[in-house]
């Protein structure tokens, strides 16, 4: 007999159609803002930080992990990172640390860095489902639609986000 499935939104929406989960940016970004502030346990606050990261910058998980390690070991808000999926080594974006991010209380964090990528991403995508029943990449298409609603242009979207191809906005 097969397991019932659990609910997989807990923001009180109703059960997305489609692979992006419809993440509306502004709920999501004060829940996480709310998380960071409240949560105890050092690994689920560095899990909710990258996430915030993610979405503050419409950013590959990867890329927000990458920000993250770097805002650890400088204190900077602004770092530009690889672009992931790219084969031009040179290509790099800005990644801009939330606010609400404060290093004195990322102290657990320091852990984190010696994790593979990977490991830490696997991590984050089964905290964020659990949490708040969505994926690491819907964060990122949340940003894309709350910048497009907002009457940014696609161009101006997809240099900030690093698509090379304005179809894949």
């Amino acid at each position: 007999m097969p397991r019932p499935r659990k609910p997989r939104r807990k923001l009180g929406e109703k059960q997305p159609r489609s692979w992006d989960y419809g993440v509306d940016y502004e709920k999501v970004y004060r829940e996480l803002a709310k998380l960071v502030q409240t949560e105890k346990d050092g690994y689920t606050k560095c899990y909710t930080s990258i996430a915030l990261i993610a979405l503050r910058n419409g950013s590959r998980i990867g890329e927000a992990i990458e920000a993250f390690k770097e805002f650890l070991n400088t204190s900077k808000t602004k770092i530009y990172v690889r672009v992931e999926k790219h084969k031009k080594e040179e290509d790099y974006r800005l990644m801009v640390i939330p606010k609400e991010l404060v290093e004195e209380d990322l102290s657990l964090c320091r852990d984190l860095l010696n994790k593979k990528k990977d490991h830490i991403r696997a991590n984050i995508n089964k905290y964020l489902h659990r949490r708040l029943g969505i994926n690491c990449h819907s964060l990122r298409y949340a940003f894309i639609t709350y910048m497009l609603r907002r009457g940014v242009s696609p161009s101006i979207i997809a240099a900030i986000t690093g698509h090379k191809n304005l179809n894949m906005i």
